[in-house]
Formats: structure tokens, C-alpha cells, sequence
């Protein structure tokens, strides 16, 4: 799904049938509605020492080291540092080392440079990888 129709799908009300014929207003989730969720939009750049979040939806570009529960890198998306996370998706560009407590999803066309430490891997087809892989499972 392409940028521009989450984007159109995320600001649109949705009709919702319930019993007896009611309607009733459902707004899908939107990105930024969790609050405890950091969204570093398209266009945007963060370039410090570290970023400490619940949970992080990157779609710009970042220059530091991410501590959070779930992160998703969007297609465009750069990100320069560590990330240690329980849960990881990658579309974009990381180039650092990825340590996953949990599920590192690698989808198509994301390109992933340095170490991946993970309990759980899954790396799509065109995705490329130039990376040390390390399950944790044992450990």
C-alpha cells in the first residue's frame, strides 16, 4: 500500500453497521493517535544521541540509537545507529546493528547494513542484507 492511500484511507470516516441498522462513526487508527507512539514523518530528520519510545513509526530519516518495544522503518526511511526493540519491521534503509528480543520482519526492497540479533527472522525476497545474522533463541 503506497504512502498517499494510507494517507487517504487514515483521514476518511468509515460507516461502521451495527445492530438494528445503526450507523455509527469508526476513524481507523491514524498515524500519531497511539499516544504513546513516536512518528518521525517523511521529509523529517532527527539527529542526536538517542531516542526512547514505546513504540516508533519512521517514514524520514534519523541519526541516532533507537531503545523501543515495536518499530516500523517505512519504504523511504533511514535510520543511522542501533536499534533495540522486542519487535522490528524494515521497508527502508537501516545501517547499525538491529537487536530484536523478539521477530525481525526484513520485507521487500529494504536494505539492511551491520549486525541483526533476533529470535526470530523473516527476510522477503529483494530485500538485501549485508549484515551478521545471530539468533538469540539459545542463548
Amino acid at each position: 500500500m503506497t504512502q498517499n492511500k494510507v494517507d487517504k484511507i487514515a483521514g476518511e470516516k468509515v460507516f461502521e453497521k451495527l445492530k438494528d441498522n445503526e450507523e455509527k462513526y469508526k476513524i481507523p487508527a491514524r498515524i500519531g493517535d497511539y499516544p504513546k507512539k513516536l512518528v518521525i514523518g517523511s521529509g523529517t530528520s532527527f539527529e542526536g544521541t538517542s531516542i526512547k519510545t514505546e513504540d516508533i513509526e519512521i517514514y524520514g530519516r534519523i541519526e541516532a540509537n533507537i531503545k523501543s518495544n515495536v518499530v516500523y522503518v517505512g519504504a523511504a526511511a533511514e535510520v543511522f545507529g542501533s536499534i533495540i526493540c522486542n519487535q522490528i519491521e524494515v521497508h527502508g534503509k537501516t545501517n547499525g546493528s538491529i537487536d530484536a528480543n523478539g521477530k525481525a520482519n526484513i520485507k521487500k526492497g529494504a536494505q539492511i547494513i551491520g549486525t541483526i540479533r533476533y529470535q526470530v527472522v523473516s527476510i522477503e525476497e529483494e530485500a538485501t542484507v549485508y549484515a551478521e545474522l545471530h539468533c538469540t533463541k539459545a542463548d
